[in-house]
């Protein structure tokens, strides 16, 4: 099975001979990417967590001596990459939400360019073309339920919470309601952490969804496969508001007055 899809991805060329210390507990994709990214056997080792912004990819590549944060933002940006499901992207977004979360082994001279491919190519292994068409059942365009995914992936800090949250956004997109999501406006303040104030909420930016209705432009982060199928198959509910306790646990409510009891009932915000 190794074999067949090593020729299958066109890689049977392309894996560099050499001693290797190999991981336990490698996929077969990570094994590849082992052996093809790797001269004389020696690898750095970068894992990127779920929900991690470019910023942070790239300052953690850095921390590992591959290359500078700015380079990579650069490729991230204004790189030219063909992958199928990258077309439906907005004329000028860059490639924030497709970065996706993976452990990746880079030669200690590896470019910007070789991490971004690589990241590329898992999501493109991962979330299937019979997943990215699952966007269609909600009248979204798979960027947009990316989008989502990102913010879900920012709310939700457990499993059992990210497909009832979705279903809250997209209860408020039918309503006509904001999103209201905390999450997004750190991102409008180029932060990723921290509770934003009243001031805050007044931020002109389209990541704002305080102000404004509707989904932001793009992905406020790269979200790992389970936020990306809770945005895709959310669990029906008619809630219209949540909110996290202090153990990150969500709530739910249906109305305004619902909402505010368990914001005095948990002592948030």
């Amino acid at each position: 099975a190794f074999e067949l899809y090593v020729r299958w991805s066109g890689l049977a060329d392309k894996l560099q001979a050499g001693t290797y210390r190999v991981p336990a507990g490698l996929t077969e994709v990570q094994l590849i990417q082992l052996l093809e990214r790797n001269t004389g056997g020696t690898s750095v080792t970068l894992t990127v967590p779920e929900g991690w912004t470019p910023g942070q990819i790239g300052r953690a590549a850095e921390s590992k001596g591959l290359f500078s944060a700015a380079a990579y933002l650069d490729v991230v940006q204004h790189g030219t990459f063909s992958d199928a499901f990258l077309a439906g992207r907005p004329a000028g977004a860059d490639l924030t939400g497709y970065l996706f979360p993976d452990t990746y082994y880079l030669a200690p001279d590896a470019k910007p360019a070789d991490l971004v491919q690589l990241q590329l190519r898992r999501f493109g292994e991962v979330v299937t073309p019979e997943l990215r068409a699952r966007a269609q059942v909600h009248g979204l365009t798979f960027h947009q339920a990316l989008t989502m995914a990102s913010i879900i992936e920012r709310e939700a800090a457990f499993a059992e919470d990210r497909a009832p949250i979705a279903q809250v956004f997209y209860n408020r997109l039918a309503a006509g309601m904001p999103l209201q999501d905390d999450a997004t406006l750190l991102f409008a303040k180029g932060v990723t952490s921290g509770i934003p104030t009243d001031a805050d909420k007044q931020v002109n930016s389209p990541y704002n969804t305080y102000l404004h209705t509707g989904l932001p432009p793009g992905p406020i982060c790269n979200p790992g496969l389970a936020a990306i199928q809770a945005a895709l198959n959310p669990t029906p509910n008619d809630y219209l508001y949540f909110i996290t306790d202090n153990a990150g646990h969500a709530h739910f409510a249906r109305t305004l007055a619902e909402h505010e009891a368990l914001i005095a009932r948990y002592g948030v915000h």
